[in-house]
């Protein structure tokens, strides 16, 4: 067995292979996923969605081929759900990690401001020179919600290219099992020491998560616990009340 840690995108991956060895193949595994960071982390100044979103209002911005699949994928999936699911709502986000450092609720009319910028459908996408314009200026894309799910289909693409049928990759609480089935368990955000507050038994699937992660005091009674999946329709994130 070969196992690879490493850290990407805000969090920690693991690539776990069987059998024989295949280092050489688990680190080009892994640089697959740091380039994809590299591209598209919000907190870098020189990555790709960086340049995107200053660019917001101003003028189209090249893209590499990766990052245009997923932005035109994301725009399809903002379609299909009605603007449930928005990867331009990367202003909402800027907001809601400010207040998080702050210790308190973002207040309603920053939170209308940032959802007036907030629409994956309006997208400029030029397939002939493979350039993305956000029309709205202030407008921003955070691949949050898809980063990880795309690096884990590229990962079990790169895999299953080089014959490996027995394999693990968790990839910061997406994981996905390859070969064998796997028990996963789902773990107490509230008491991540105890046992898993549930279990899954996949093979050849994915499961993914998401915990509560952001307190905010709402009034000397008691306070409010938010998790990372936004609503953008009602201006705030889903709300988990311990």
């Amino acid at each position: 067995m070969l196992q690879k840690t490493f850290p990407a995108m805000g969090t920690v991956h693991t690539i776990t292979l069987y059998g024989e060895n295949r280092t050489a193949l688990a680190e080009r595994m892994k640089n697959e996923v740091l380039n994809m960071d590299r591209a598209w982390s919000v907190f870098r100044e020189d990555s790709m969605l960086s340049k995107l979103n200053r660019s917001a209002g101003i003028a189209p911005v090249p893209v590499d081929g990766d990052t245009f699949t997923l932005l035109k994928a994301c725009v399809t999936l903002c379609e299909q759900t009605g603007g449930a699911f928005d990867v331009a709502s990367g202003a909402l986000s800027a907001l809601w990690r400010a207040a998080a450092k702050q210790g308190r609720m973002p207040e309603t009319a920053a939170l209308q401001t940032a959802r007036a910028r907030t629409d994956a459908r309006s997208i400029v996408l030029n397939e002939t020179d493979r350039t993305a314009y956000l029309p709205k200026a202030g407008q921003a894309v955070d691949f949050g919600g898809v980063a990880k799910g795309f690096a884990s289909d590229r990962l079990k693409e790169m895999l299953l290219a080089e014959g490996v049928s027995d394999a693990l990759l968790n990839l910061g609480g997406t994981v996905t099992a390859i070969g064998q089935p796997v028990l996963v368990g789902i773990r107490n955000p509230f008491a991540p020491q105890e046992a898993p507050i549930g279990t899954l038994t996949v093979c050849d699937r994915s499961v993914v998560t998401s915990v509560p992660m952001s307190t905010f005091t709402r009034s000397a009674a008691g306070g409010i616990t938010t998790s990372s999946i936004r609503a953008p329709d009602i201006l705030r994130k889903a709300d988990s009340f311990r």
